[in-house]
């Protein structure tokens, strides 16, 4: 998947058995560089041990499939620095 923003496109894997989508920070700052819009989480997102994912919000973008051309409109879960650290 891609999401296109002033000509650059940020490319990135997708899970689409996942139960959330997630967005590191670095990814979700080059499609809103100043995070303007970030929304608050709709719940709380725990790792397999219990221990809780912080998140720095949420951000609504749309995205391109790179075969198919396909858009769709899609909710992320965007990490903050150390999340991504973690992973």
């Amino acid at each position: 998947m891609s999401f296109e923003r002033q000509r650059r496109v940020n490319s990135f894997l997708l899970d689409c058995g996942s139960t959330v989508s997630v967005l590191p920070l670095q990814d979700a700052q080059a499609i809103n560089p100043n995070l303007t819009m970030l929304f608050p989480a709709h719940t709380r997102l725990n790792m397999f041990d219990g221990t809780e994912f912080r998140t720095r919000g949420m951000l609504t973008a749309m995205v391109k499939h790179p075969v198919s051309g396909k858009e769709k409109r899609m909710e992320f879960y965007v990490l903050g620095m150390e999340a991504c650290l973690e992973m």
